[in-house]
């Protein structure tokens, strides 16, 4: 087949803060670039953080389109209330006339077409698939890390870090795929078939796999990064496990019929934990109590004790 559009690039850090905090608070930084550790190892000085690849009708494949991101060291995102409750206001321009009016429109235009798929006819969706995008998605992430300080003012408050460790997100072989990558099936869906294996054409499948995430608790100035720090000082509220799941996105548009739209199946991953093991404190469920108030926008009522 014909080449298409092959776009590629690459980010080296980014930083991103609140200029009206005070410099040097927890709340001036807001997203940081961690130190340049790769996971895997053998991550370079210099090199770029992200890297990414976007190919139309790729060689060798039978997808429309590739999709490839890796991201070589975390981001630490530092969670910000008040920041977020100017962003909020600043978004809410927009009316509640407006938004109604949006939506009927959206409604109108699916009613017709969401008629036909909600019946789930054999021509209903042969017409659909025939009219599908395919995509092969590979995505290696170093996850962020995002932390809940208990004080943003504070530069030595406690952190609640809730570390994504490692995501691995790749697309798998669905109905009508050879699975050694050669050329699709004539169609997955008969006149004849079952329901459920005419529904299962529906779905692009991709297998995700969530590994080393852990969520600690631990003083804003200490090296918390650290692995064996964190295990000197216990530092953790729920120890280092993993997850592997199977993530399945109906392609149809969204109400316009009966099936689920996403359907998540999993387990602990057989390359971590094989169980989840849990540690808290006294004085992490007071640290955490006040951080759960700050998330939620109710501090301590006077003289109530956190």
């Amino acid at each position: 087949r014909v080449a298409g559009i092959r776009i590629a690039g690459s980010l080296h850090s980014l930083d991103l803060c609140d200029c009206q905090a005070v410099e040097g608070s927890l709340g001036h930084m807001l997203v940081r670039q961690t130190n340049r550790i790769s996971r895997k190892g053998g991550d370079k000085e210099g090199e770029p953080m992200w890297r990414f690849r976007v190919v139309q009708k790729p060689p060798n494949l039978t997808e429309d389109y590739e999709l490839v991101l890796s991201v070589a060291s975390p981001l630490e995102v530092v969670h910000n209330a008040p920041l977020l409750r100017r962003i909020a206001s600043f978004f809410a321009a927009a009316g509640e006339t407006e938004r109604a009016a949006l939506a009927a429109l959206v409604g109108n235009a699916l009613q017709d077409a969401g008629q036909a798929l909600r019946e789930l006819t054999s021509e209903a969706l042969e017409a659909v698939l025939a009219r599908r995008t395919t995509t092969r998605v590979s995505l290696e992430m170093a996850a962020p890390r995002v932390i809940l300080p208990e004080d943003l003012d504070d530069p030595s408050s406690n952190l609640l870090i809730v570390d994504m460790g490692a995501i691995s997100l790749n697309s798998t072989v669905g109905e009508g795929r050879d699975k050694e990558g050669g050329a699709p099936e004539a169609l997955p869906v008969t006149p004849g078939g079952s329901r459920a294996a005419n529904e299962a054409a529906l779905y692009d499948k991709f297998a995700l796999e969530l590994s080393s995430m852990q969520v600690l608790i631990a003083p804003a100035d200490c090296d918390w990064q650290s692995e064996s720090e964190q295990l000197r000082r216990k530092l953790h509220v729920l120890y280092q496990f993993g997850l592997a799941l199977e993530l399945r996105m109906c392609i149809l548009p969204s109400q316009s019929h009966s099936l689920d739209q996403f359907i998540v199946t999993g387990a602990l991953s057989e390359r971590g934990s094989p169980s989840i093991n849990v540690r808290l404190s006294t004085a992490q469920l007071r640290t955490l109590t006040t951080i759960a108030r700050n998330v939620v926008g109710d501090p301590p009522r006077a003289g109530q004790s956190s």
